[in-house]
């Protein structure tokens, strides 16, 4: 091979390369999702400044969402403990953008139903304050899709003023299929209005008008109540704020010097719920250190339906042949009893 031959032939081998490169950076509509991390509650649930000073720890367990570049793709076929989504599966037909807002939208959901719930457990004096209702997403249906967005505050309906999902639900009842509905809402800090009719939704027997909301309210105490968490979306960590907070203001330390990690979505009547992606939380515990994993259960009813949360994670356990002791809690109280008696 002459010299001009072994020019023309490396040229291409680096074409090639490049192209291979881009080929492997380039994003497809598909995230990975894989373990994340486990974070400690006591650097998110902060009383007047202070953390707690519990014997043990409680831990939020979160899981990571990957790009889809396709040597990520690759790379996790070989992984039990890497799942793929496609950008529908996992947003629905909305945007990234949309997308986020929701899940920290349902992060600060989370942290209210966690407050309530202690705040009335702990029987400590406070005042909640209602803003309105947030969109939490629009439905394409919707005839206020163009004029709505995830994040706008609804603050009154026909005229009547919004306090909570309640007040809306009254006048939407009192609307005819035929008639408009008269939109009053917020967006950074400008008044606003809109109007649209009501929409057949679908799995709905009553029309509606398409969005999905949650109630936006503070609460007042005397004591300055803080979450400090960035980057971390969804309504999972409610269960294990709501022990943090407790445990605070209670002043009782359930960890018996224990690292206690768990999932759960958490409501002001203590109800715990189901979450997406246990089987990687569980490993992310172990790999935190956790002893104890407390659990989403589902009743023996709703088991015939479909599989609950702690039977995924005794699943992944046995997989990945983990050491943690999985918990099965449905409410609150159970958590708080399941751990009074693992001392």
């Amino acid at each position: 091979m002459n010299q001009s031959n072994k020019d023309k032939y490396r040229k291409r081998s680096l074409i090639l390369i490049v192209i291979l490169l881009l080929g492997l950076m380039i994003p497809l509509p598909y995230f990975v999702e894989v373990p994340g991390t486990a974070e400690q509650t006591r650097n998110i649930v902060t009383i007047d400044g202070k953390r707690d000073d519990f014997e043990g720890e409680y831990l939020m367990t979160t899981v990571a969402l990957e790009p889809g570049f396709l040597l990520n793709l690759i790379r996790s076929v070989g992984d039990p403990n890497a799942s793929i989504y496609s950008k529908k599966e996992l947003i629905g037909g909305t945007s990234i953008q949309n997308y986020d807002e929701q899940q920290a939208m349902s992060m600060q959901n989370s942290q209210q139903s966690a407050l309530e719930l202690v705040l009335t457990k702990a029987k400590y004096p406070f005042e909640k304050i209602s803003k309105g209702v947030k969109i939490m997403a629009i439905s394409p249906d919707s005839a206020f899709y163009e004029e709505l967005e995830v994040g706008d505050l609804i603050v009154a309906a026909n005229g009547k003023k919004v306090t909570d999902g309640e007040d809306l639900k009254k006048v939407l009842e009192q609307v005819k299929p035929k008639e408009s509905v008269k939109i009053e809402f917020e967006r950074n800090h400008e008044s606003l209005k809109a109007s649209g009719k009501l929409v057949k939704l679908e799995g709905m027997k009553k029309p509606g008008i398409g969005i999905s909301l949650m109630n936006d309210v503070t609460f007042k105490t005397e004591k300055q109540i803080n979450f400090n968490l960035e980057d971390v979306g969804g309504a999972s960590g409610g269960l294990m704020f709501s022990l943090e907070l407790y445990g605070m203001l209670a002043d009782i330390d359930l960890t018996n010097g224990q690292v206690i990690a768990g999932t759960g979505t958490i409501d002001a009547e203590g109800n715990i719920g189901q979450i997406g992606g246990i089987d990687k939380k569980v490993v992310a515990a172990e790999d935190a250190g956790a002893t104890l994993f407390l659990a989403p259960e589902l009743s023996d009813k709703d088991k015939e339906k479909q599989q609950s949360n702690y039977e995924e994670a005794l699943e992944s356990v046995a997989k990945n042949h983990l050491r943690i002791k999985v918990i099965p809690v449905k409410t609150f109280d159970e958590a708080i009893e399941a751990l009074k008696k693992n001392k």
